[in-house]
């Protein structure tokens, strides 16, 4: 009786909010039909987990040779041999529901902003996977008009004009990208269309087996067409992410910088903020976005209210955000300023599009215990603002439809955000795709995730958790982190509170393990101790070897001897002996104290800056107590490590700035500096 009390008062809930909503829902349903008349069924068929599907991708050994030299040169800017958005031409071959297919000539590159690396081939394996790009309609060098040309330019495979794939790193379930893609498009909120395929490479007449890709249809003008139909597809589409003049945080400072917004340009390293994909006419002053920015930042309360509902798709909005929130991705607009598309549409509605969902459910990139966040203060990497979720939040009425879409999403009533969904999509994939799959197993912290996550959120917006799907989830919670990110420490040594949540019953230990996340020690692991303690919660000390960034590992090893484990917020430990960088004007004076490394060596700063090249001009100094090198650089924002150069183009030792606290701690977890 006190689930079915807790179950008729969340639908009680739901259906008023249904009610109040009737206006959006229309339009939402509106939507929703164009979406079925624009998708046709090979597109449906190829965009799914269900039935096994094969890509082959066949190159020459000469293509092959060019691609991976293009992304080992992609940041050769220096030497104008930057060639990172070169594609190279392959055939593409596809078995399986959506029709088999042949086309002779596509463009193939490597893709990626920071995850962007090469493949390695050894003894008929692939040692490396890497993210691709296959564009159908690529025309190469051939001229507008001429035969191969028009040929090219009208090639589409399953009715779009190019797929990225991806394949599916730190996922055992090798589906929490496609899951979490799925569940947005499922909510209503515009996001691509995902399916998994097996992905084999054939070079030079040998196969390689890259294993389950997640195969992601791309945000252009075919997106929007296929969604509002020719009569809006023809807006402006922005691509919004971290990038050299920092986070598009939509804050009036993020395009203080005019460099921050415009078009990218690969030959030149020109990687924009807000990067203008299309309808790119001579002199245009991007006054949609600059006008957009600045409503957004001076408006409020009512009047920002009434902007929004004539200008922005607010409850496609508020849909995202609750099912991001819930998903738990830290790498989204609100935490980083990262991750999304800005659509101005012809039809006058600005729309917002998330793309980029490896990281979230427990997996990936997980700096803090994104379960037991608010829904209200969601975590903060950049130390900005980001207006257009806070702003919003602080209307009542959107508040409230944000509330309740968290609880409709995870509702009884409505198959969305539940493990056992997610379990179900996960043995169909297996069933279709385990025997070639790498690895292809369930994931503990992928469900202990969903339980966590699904208790607390209840729990903040005031409802029972036994009236949803929490199941028994087993987990080590840190209860107070070492210290926040942004707080950092210079001891060497701290105290880390940890209890046990869930039924601890089949709990044998718990080890914990001290990971170093930059340097040459990226990721290692080193055991500090072990309990057997099942009390609600117990002590430990740590301590750090060296100047670094740290997070803190527990294993739950259970009864059947399966494991379970959790990791607590970054930990930086900073040498506090030592400033840098040291900005003064233009100047920037960067300093580096490593352990075990002293006296002149090929010691370099390299970064944003100038190309990540070991320029003579960047090799450090040895002043008797650190490596030193002062420069100058124009007003923005750089990324940058210090590397042990082997003489090699990207060998060597790297190390992030131990002594800076401003850390981009994604991928390749790259020190930044801010030049006013």
């Amino acid at each position: 009786m006190r689930w079915m009390r807790g179950f008729l008062c969340v639908a009680v809930v739901v259906g008023v909010f249904s009610c109040t909503l009737q206006g959006d829902r229309a339009r939402y349903s509106d939507a929703q039909k164009d979406d079925s008349q624009g998708f046709s069924a090979s597109f449906q068929a190829f965009f799914s987990e269900s039935t096994y599907q094969k890509i082959e991708i066949v190159f020459t050994q000469e293509a092959w040779d060019r691609l991976c030299y293009n992304t080992d040169h992609r940041y050769d800017t220096a030497s104008g041999q930057g060639t990172g958005g070169d594609y190279v031409p392959a055939t593409f071959r596809y078995e399986g529901p959506a029709g088999n297919t042949v086309i002779e000539t596509v463009g193939v590159r490597t893709r990626g902003n920071t995850t962007r690396r090469n493949f390695t081939l050894s003894g008929g394996s692939v040692i490396n996977r890497a993210h691709l790009k296959v564009k159908f309609d690529e025309t190469f060098s051939y001229a507008p008009g001429s035969p191969e040309y028009e040929k090219l330019s009208k090639q589409k495979f399953v009715d779009v004009d190019a797929l990225n794939l991806k394949w599916p790193a730190d996922d055992p379930t090798h589906i929490v990208e496609h899951y979490s893609y799925s569940l947005l498009n499922d909510a209503g909120v515009f996001a691509p269309r995902t399916g998994l395929v097996h992905l084999i490479l054939v070079i030079d007449g040998v196969r390689y087996d890259c294993g389950v890709y997640t195969a992601i249809e791309p945000v252009d003008k075919q997106f929007f067409t296929k969604r509002l139909g020719k009569q809006a597809n023809d807006g402006n589409i922005y691509k919004c992410l971290w990038q050299m003049d920092g986070p598009a945080t939509l804050e009036n400072e993020s395009i203080v910088n005019p460099l921050a917004i415009g078009t990218r340009d690969w030959k030149t390293g020109y990687n924009p903020t807000y990067d203008r994909e299309n309808n790119l006419p001579a002199g245009d002053n991007y006054s949609d976005l600059k006008e957009f920015i600045q409503k957004l930042n001076s408006l409020s309360g009512e009047a920002l209210k009434q902007y929004l509902e004539a200008r922005f798709d607010v409850d496609r909005f508020l849909r995202f955000l609750a099912v991001n929130q819930l998903l738990g991705n830290p790498d989204d607009y609100w935490a980083l300023g990262n991750n999304y598309y800005l659509y101005f549409g012809n039809d006058g509605l600005i729309r917002f599009v998330p793309y980029d969902y490896d990281h979230g459910l427990g997996r990936g990139w997980y700096p803090t215990n994104m379960q037991e966040l608010s829904v209200f203060s969601w975590w903060n990497m950049h130390g900005k603002g980001a207006p257009l979720v806070t702003k919003i939040l602080a209307i009542p009425a959107y508040s409230n439809t944000y509330r309740q879409y968290l609880l409709e999403f995870m509702s009884p009533s409505r198959p969305l955000y539940r493990y056992s969904v997610f379990k179900t999509r996960y043995e169909r994939a297996k069933t279709a795709f385990g025997a070639v799959a790498w690895g292809m197993n369930e994931d503990m912290r992928v469900k202990n995730f969903f339980y966590g996550r699904t208790s607390n959120v209840a729990s903040q917006l005031g409802q029972n958790p036994s009236d949803f799907e929490i199941g028994t989830a087993r987990r080590v919670v840190f209860v107070s982190p070492v210290e926040n990110y942004s707080d950092h420490v210079s001891t060497a040594s701290s105290t880390l509170t940890l209890r046990l949540e869930g039924d601890i019953s089949s709990v044998q230990s718990v080890s914990y393990f001290l990971v170093r996340w930059d340097s040459v020690y990226s990721f290692q692991e080193t055991p500090i101790g072990s309990t057997t303690d099942k009390a609600s919660s117990f002590l430990f000390s740590v301590g750090f070897p060296e100047p670094g960034m740290y997070q803190i590992k527990a294993v739950c090893t259970l009864s059947d001897n399966s494991t379970n484990e959790e990791v607590s917020s970054l930990v930086r430990f900073y040498d506090n002996s030592v400033v840098s960088p040291l900005v003064v004007g233009n100047t920037v004076t960067f300093r580096f104290k490593p352990s075990g490394i002293s006296g002149p060596t090929n010691m370099y700063v390299r970064g944003s800056f100038n190309g990540w090249q070991t320029n003579a001009a960047y090799r450090m100094s040895w002043t008797g107590s650190w490596y030193e090198l002062t420069t100058s650089l124009s007003p923005g924002t750089y990324e940058y490590k210090f590397c042990l150069s082997d003489g090699t183009e990207w060998g060597g030792q790297w190390y992030a700035d131990p002594h800076n606290p401003r850390q981009r701690t994604i991928d390749y977890l790259n020190s930044y500096v801010i030049v006013p």
